[in-house]
């Protein structure tokens, strides 16, 4: 029982963990392609709207990492080992 608990604290570690890196990453592309659409040849209607869109997913993604325990764990806690 110990094994199984320790085994379900690491893979809700190893999820919070993804999430958080797909927030990051997805808000900084949105940022990058913001700042730099000239550069990479977009127009400018076209990079906000891309910008946006990268912009919009990483607050999802932020959401969900923050409602993660609510929404998955509701009754199912895992137990800090002692």
């Amino acid at each position: 029982m110990k094994r199984q608990n320790e085994n379900q604290i690491s893979q809700h570690k190893l999820i919070k963990t993804l999430l958080a890196v797909m927030a990051l990453g997805t808000l900084s592309i949105g940022f990058i392609l913001y700042l730099f659409a000239g550069n990479l040849g977009f127009s400018s209607a076209s990079a906000e709207l891309i910008a946006i869109v990268f912009l919009g997913v990483g607050a999802m993604d932020l959401a969900l990492l923050l409602l993660w325990d609510r929404i998955f764990m509701r009754g199912r806690r895992p137990r800090p080992t002692r």
